[in-house]
């Protein structure tokens, strides 16, 4: 069995956190989850404002024993458009598939942002009024070689929305169509976003119209699509000595590597680019961007610095064997197997005193039998390794220094059983405290401890209905609030971590920053402040885009808040807890020059040496609690 935390939240247990930053960094932590479960609810209404009944309302979730998507949730409106998701599991900021999806006939759902969703122990997460809109339909015909028409040919369309500036937040709407005897396609509305639309047949170079933005409703015919015959690229898979492998993974296109190491690409065309993946056990993970040209082909990996290989006349993969931390976890008693919940590999560097902080750590590890362990590592190093079991004391242990992606073995993890009275074995930080709201403690709601990103260049910095803006909290912790009081478990020693408290109806109080030294058990009593909302209208809004529009705010700890701009203009933001915000004005459509968007970022390189300022064009407001700010102008820029 696999355990990989870079993914999604199972809706049991928040395990972890995947983080989009230039090093992948996780690290899971968890408090034991409150049994109270938890409801959202809302109302859906049309463009005019009337109550939509019988619409449908989902959340699909990952489900990582199976590797495949499922769903978690789902319910209809009622007569009044009203609806409630649950019961659900108690989960902080629940990270999904897809965004929750609404389906109602003649109409599309917006898209509902996810990464904030949290379902509280015994309470109802408000999302207040969804309006769904007309979607926008689009038509064309499929032409074969001979310019005839081509039915049966297999139409994929979609609409996408971004999580930073060319890196997809998830589909909005999505349908697989085949085309009529007259070789002619209909797409069902689509919402607001960006287009996807991919036309494929059998020894036809894949074709797509992907990329513009779809702007609300109407209809749009994309006229003739012609295809072309396709240029089979065979990939030759082998390992360091020049060995064929098998069964290698390669996306996208799907395919996979045969006794010779060879997989034939279909659907390409005499020159072409796209993004190379393969993968197999037991070899690092390849990821290149390839190109050709008539000099031949190239490559060179994505996110890493370095000039492009090539030109070559066939595109050889070579997969370096993996590096490989192997051993066992056994009871310090009794030397029987113990089975773990997780093993977390970090990096580490001593002080000049020896005290060990850990940098960027992940989990993700095999286990075959219970005790029997098998961790990746990134790179030639050494590590600190952290094992979790229930109930069982968590153990640590140290690889030697290598200097090449080889396998470590003969790792043993002695854990030591949790009895009363009994200590931890692992140095171990915590956050303690009581949670008040007017001298009352809070009945319930959630603890959290954040740390911020760091800065991303221009074409992946963080966007907010596709304007730049600050990124999204790392969590590395969360906490249910039982009656006032929380314990966050601190994953490694820092000076700038934030503890927020959150419970529905009200904005996050968040204090910060805060050090925490090592093994260091700190008490934070959390008194919450009151918010206060940010109302105005947008300027310049362009013709049709009325009741289109999304009002964003953000804070420079973290804070992210966003609204739909009425059909006059006019927003209020929800309660938001003091401090200086950003505001930009935005549509899953938009193209934010500061991102290079499209093939602008092809044609301006240097824009991944760049940082993009999210406060550059940002309206700056500054709330006081309790002090609501009114008569806001925020301009839509062209």
């Amino acid at each position: 069995m696999r355990h990989s935390s870079c993914c999604f939240a199972k809706p049991r247990t928040l395990l972890a956190v995947c983080l989009a930053t230039s090093t992948v960094m996780i690290v899971s932590a968890h408090a034991s989850a409150p049994s109270s479960m938890g409801t959202l609810s809302g109302k859906v209404v049309d463009p005019d404002g009337k109550p939509v009944a019988g619409a449908r309302i989902w959340v699909d979730t990952h489900d990582r024993k199976k590797d495949s998507i499922k769903k978690l949730v789902e319910a209809r409106t009622d007569a009044e458009g009203r609806f409630r998701l649950g019961p659900i599991e108690p989960v902080y900021r629940l990270h999904l598939a897809s965004p929750p999806r609404i389906e109602t006939d003649g109409f599309v759902g917006p898209r509902i942002t996810s990464g904030t969703l949290t379902i509280f122990p015994d309470r109802d997460l408000d999302l207040g009024t969804i309006q769904v809109d007309r979607g926008r339909i689009f038509t064309g015909q499929v032409l074969d070689v001979d310019g005839k028409p081509r039915p049966g040919a297999e139409v994929t369309v979609g609409s996408m929305c971004h999580s930073q500036g060319h890196a997809s937040g998830g589909s909005l709407a999505s349908a697989r169509l085949t085309t009529d005897a007259e070789g002619r396609f209909h797409t069902p509305p689509l919402p607001v976003g960006h287009l996807i639309l991919g036309v494929g047949f059998p020894d036809r170079q894949s074709t797509n119209r992907s990329g513009r933005g779809i702007p609300p409703g109407g209809a749009e015919d994309l006229g003739t699509i012609r295809l072309e015959p396709d240029v089979p690229v065979v990939i030759v898979a082998k390992d360091e000595d020049g060995r064929p492998i098998s069964g290698v993974e390669i996306s996208h296109p799907l395919a996979t590597t045969d006794a010779e190491g060879k997989a034939t690409l279909r659907g390409f065309g005499a020159n072409f680019q796209f993004q190379l993946q393969a993968r197999k056990a037991g070899y690092t993970f390849i990821k290149w961007g390839v190109r050709k040209t008539e000099q031949g082909i190239y490559w060179h990996e994505v996110g890493r610095k370095g000039p492009e290989s090539g030109p070559f006349n066939e595109l050889l993969v070579i997969l370096k064997r993996a590096g490989w931390i192997e051993g066992q976890a056994v009871d310090a008693d009794t030397g029987e197997p113990v089975r773990l919940e997780r093993v977390v590999v970090c990096n580490f560097e001593r002080k000049p005193s020896g005290e060990v902080v850990l940098r960027g750590c992940r989990s993700d590890f095999e286990q075959t039998e219970p005790g029997r362990f098998r961790a990746s590592f990134p790179g030639p190093n050494e590590y600190h390794l952290t094992f979790s079991a229930a109930g069982y004391h968590d153990a640590e242990a140290y690889t030697p220094r290598v200097t090449e992606l080889t396998t470590i073995g003969g790792i043993v993890a002695r854990m030591k059983k949790k009895t009363e009275g009994s200590a931890p074995q692992v140095a171990k930080q915590t956050i303690t405290g009581m949670v008040t709201r007017n001298g009352k403690s809070v009945r319930s709601g959630w603890a959290a401890l954040w740390a911020l990103r760091r800065s991303a260049n221009a074409p992946n910095s963080p966007v907010m209905r596709q304007r730049t803006a600050v990124s999204e909290p790392v969590v590395y912790a969360s906490s249910p609030i039982r009656d006032g009081s929380f314990q966050l478990d601190v994953p490694f020693q820092s000076e700038a971590w934030y503890v927020v408290a959150e419970e529905p109806g009200y904005p996050l109080t968040q204090v910060g920053p805060i050090p925490v030294a090592l093994n260091q058990k700190k008490l934070l009593d959390i008194t919450c402040t009151e918010g206060a909302r940010i109302s105005g209208r947008v300027t310049g809004v362009p013709p049709g885009w009325e009741g289109h529009l999304w009002i964003v705010a953000f804070s420079k700890t973290a804070v992210r808040e966003e609204t739909r701009a009425a059909r006059d203009g006019t927003f209020s933001l929800p309660p938001l807890p003091p401090g200086e915000y950003g505001l930009k004005v935005g549509h899953d459509a938009y193209d934010d020059a500061e991102v290079y968007p499209g093939s602008l970022v092809r044609d301006h390189p240097e824009s991944f040496k760049e940082t993009a300022d999210p406060w550059k064009r940002a309206k700056r407001v500054r709330i006081e609690a309790g002090r609501d700010v009114t008569g806001v102008e925020v301009e839509m820029p062209q």
